[in-house]
């Protein structure tokens, strides 16, 4: 977030634009879109949804998001893993407020990692090289649940990934660190399991908590508005209809009424935010151009220089409403006119 969108690429908006992207592998849209908010819908875009919040689902799986309601609720929980099960992080929003979430590690045991192979087999293959799944040390059959390979009498076969063992918990394996019995069976399938050499690891215990950032959504997202924001003013008419047809979101230009009017994709619009939009074959006009300089010396919210095209975001303040911003360079255009 401290970041000047584009400027770390060296090269300027308006000279993408200039330049086109001669010998490019592929064209993509120019677009320009400005969607009012408020600063706790602020708060909402620029922080991960670690758990539901106003009728969404979270971004992460139900087992992560009930650890971090219970570092909500003080329980100070605790995971494992070679890395932290959720990543910390500086915000979230929950119940209204905004937290930061934390962790340390109280514990560390050394493991080894063994990628593997388990591909099927025609028949159970000889019986020196073969063993029912149900015969596995328990050690064994702890690491086949973990892929669901217990339970099934046919189960899925033709994959590969890794299994973690404590070094404790070596000795007593049949699958590692090589397979005594290359070739498990199970009532209606084998499979023949080929370990790659191990890699050591460390099973880490973190320990998660929370701390409190902010008391509302609102008011955080005025600190980042505060930061962020700039005004766009002194327009010309023709940079002044850009930003006009940059408000008229795709969903609300485009819809398919055979679906009963559901948003879908059409020409010239889609399920995104793109307000004003260059198509790939189309020249972006002297006033965008213009318009995209405003934004060099800005201070973005996010930059993605990509080699096909560059993004950014921003907080633009115009006529006393505060929009969230979204600027996108497509490869393989050429300007109307010069400058």
């Amino acid at each position: 977030m401290d970041r000047r969108s584009f400027l770390a690429t060296g090269v300027s908006l308006a000279g993408v634009l200039s330049a086109g992207c001669a010998g490019c592998a592929g064209r993509s849209r120019t677009s320009l879109s400005m969607v009012p908010v408020s600063d706790a819908d602020i708060a909402d875009r620029v922080t991960p949804r670690l758990v539901p919040r106003e009728g969404a689902a979270a971004d992460q799986p139900d087992e992560e998001v009930r650890l971090v309601e219970s570092a909500l609720a003080g329980d100070r929980p605790t995971a494992q893993g070679t890395s932290p099960p959720v990543p910390e992080t500086e915000a979230f929003v929950a119940d209204g407020r905004v937290y930061s979430l934390a962790h340390e590690v109280i514990e560390s045991v050394p493991a080894t990692t063994f990628p593997f192979t388990l591909n099927p087999v025609d028949g159970s293959g000889a019986d020196s090289e073969s063993i029912p799944i149900g015969e596995l040390p328990e050690v064994d059959r702890e690491q086949l649940a973990e892929f669901g390979l217990l339970d099934e009498s046919d189960p899925f076969l033709g994959f590969g990934s890794t299994m973690l063992y404590l070094d404790s918990e070596l000795p007593a394996s049949m699958l590692v660190p090589e397979p005594a019995f290359p070739v498990l069976v199970w009532p209606e399938a084998a499979g023949r399991i080929e370990v790659d050499e191990g890699y050591d690891s460390e099973l880490k215990t973190y320990r998660y908590t929370t701390s409190v950032v902010a008391e509302s959504a609102g008011e955080y997202g005025r600190r980042i508005r505060a930061d962020h924001e700039f005004r766009l003013s002194g327009l010309s008419a023709e940079e002044r209809d850009i930003v006009l047809e940059a408000m008229r979101r795709p969903r609300e230009r485009y819809r398919d009424r055979d679906t009963g009017g559901n948003d879908s994709t059409t020409e010239g619009g889609g399920l995104d935010d793109e307000g004003y939009v260059v198509g790939e074959d189309e020249t972006a006009p002297p006033a965008l151009r213009s318009l995209f300089r405003r934004f060099e010396s800005e201070r973005g919210l996010h930059d993605d220089p990509g080699e096909q095209e560059r993004q950014g975001t921003y907080l633009v303040r115009f006529e006393g409403q505060v929009y969230w911003t979204e600027v996108r360079i497509g490869a393989g255009y050429t300007p109307t006119g010069s400058e």
